[in-house]
């Protein structure tokens, strides 16, 4: 499958579909909550489940979601297309 960058534009806003269900899978995780559990790590190196979570809310929770949906689009950059869009930063400043 190619990344959604090499695709054409009518296989591009197919997989724009994944947008549409930002919003629902919000308001259905502010009703019922996204929870992310704390492990701990023990001194033997195995890692024990608790039952101590963090729950994601607002601009962390959308930019999770967004994160999710752009996976599912096939959404990423080649390590050539991250450091030539640093660059051009650096060079602007």
């Amino acid at each position: 499958m190619k990344r959604f960058q090499e695709c054409s534009k009518i296989i591009q806003i197919w997989r724009y579909r994944w947008y549409l269900l930002i919003p629902f899978q919000y308001i259905y995780h502010i009703v019922k909550p996204f929870k992310v559990y704390q492990d701990e790590l023990l001194d033997n190196g195995d890692i024990v489940h608790t039952n101590n979570y963090d729950v994601l809310k607002g601009k962390v929770l959308w930019s999770i979601l967004k994160g999710i949906a752009q996976g599912h689009m096939k959404w990423h950059y080649t390590m050539e297309e991250v450091m030539s869009k640093i660059n051009k930063k650096w060079k602007n400043n």
